[in-house]
């Protein structure tokens, strides 16, 4: 059987259900393996589809609503594992990253619908799952979990106020300074705000 880009993106999402429930269960060792292996299939259909030339506008939209599903899916079970363990304020948050993930998406993909570019903010699904797995590995799944609501919250004003600036002013670029400074993923800076959130990751519980 040919594998293809979209056969890879649809092997996401029983990967993206195991590592759930194995989040809801408690057991992150096996969670970890199962978001790796979606973080590699998420890797590995664009790479294949960009060589072999297989892109396709269905390619784009399905990857992007597998996206969303196994995000879903993986905040789920860890807002589920922690209702089990009565902790409700660590639920609440985990709740509140589930809908800043969606957010972050949808704001985009409503934003340019009226302007041509709407990819600003850091917290993109790269981001959120790669912080996720640094709290997974480091123990430190709660502090990671209130950087993620944080920094969802920050990325969804961030695309609302740069599509206000852009509508009224077409040649708005970017935001230069202040809360909403742009970062581009090549840059220095953006790497040294990686590190800066690993850091805070590992230093605060």
């Amino acid at each position: 059987m040919r594998l293809t880009p979209n056969t890879i993106t649809l092997l996401g999402l029983p990967f993206g259900g195991l590592a759930a429930f194995f989040l809801y269960e408690g057991a992150f060792l096996p969670a970890i393996l199962f978001i790796l292996l979606l973080s590699g299939c998420d890797i590995l259909d664009g790479y294949i589809a960009k060589t072999k030339q297989l892109a396709t506008p269905f390619g784009a939209f399905l990857d992007s609503t597998v996206d969303r599903v196994t995000e879903l899916l993986l905040f789920a079970g860890i807002l589920f594992f922690y209702l089990a363990q009565g902790d409700m304020q660590t639920a609440a948050v985990a709740y509140g990253v589930m809908g800043g993930s969606f957010l972050v998406s949808y704001t985009r993909a409503r934003a340019e619908n009226l302007i041509p570019n709407c990819r600003v903010g850091l917290w993109e699904r790269p981001e959120r799952l790669g912080l996720l797995l640094i709290g997974l590995v480091s123990g430190y799944l709660q502090t990671a979990l209130w950087i993620l609501l944080f920094g969802t919250t920050l990325t969804i004003f961030h695309r609302i106020f740069y599509t206000r600036r852009v509508l009224s002013d077409p040649n708005f670029r970017s935001f230069q300074n202040g809360l909403f400074r742009d970062y581009p993923r090549n840059s220095w800076s953006y790497r040294l705000y990686v590190l800066v959130v690993i850091l805070l990751t590992l230093l605060l519980k």
